[in-house]
């Protein structure tokens, strides 16, 4: 639905003697860009996770592989203890608003970099 209008715009806006570099450039974003993305994005997750299970449980070791084996981002630890699901719940709950900043944050970027970064030619009219 975006895609081509966005394409449009990019290749209006750079000269033709670019327009193969900036397809090529396009082509690159467009393919390894959501993925790129999905990675910094769960990464993000994870280490909010992990810093919040920790402040929420300080008496449990968050950097030790059983832990992170048991408790995960975003999922029900398969712990029974209590504290641990409650901590693992708030954790998870601040991974999420965390997800979310960074989402709205990288909608607002991008579109301040469509909106000052992309100028459209002027068409020119011979009378």
């Amino acid at each position: 639905m975006l895609v081509a209008p966005l394409t449009t715009t990019l290749m209006d806006s750079v000269s033709e003697t670019h327009a193969g570099l900036a397809s090529a450039l396009n082509n690159a974003i467009s393919r390894t860009g959501p993925q790129l993305a999905g990675v910094l994005l769960f990464a993000a997750i994870t280490a909010s996770f992990y810093q919040s299970l920790h402040q929420h449980l300080p008496s449990l070791d968050t950097n030790s592989q059983q832990t992170r084996l048991a408790v995960s981002p975003l999922n029900k630890p398969a712990s029974s203890d209590s504290h641990v699901i409650q901590a693992a719940r708030n954790a998870s709950t601040d991974a999420f608003h965390t997800a979310m900043l960074i989402g709205a944050s990288l909608l607002l970027v991008g579109a301040a970099i469509n909106a000052f970064g992309l100028k459209q030619k002027k068409k020119h009219t011979h009378n």
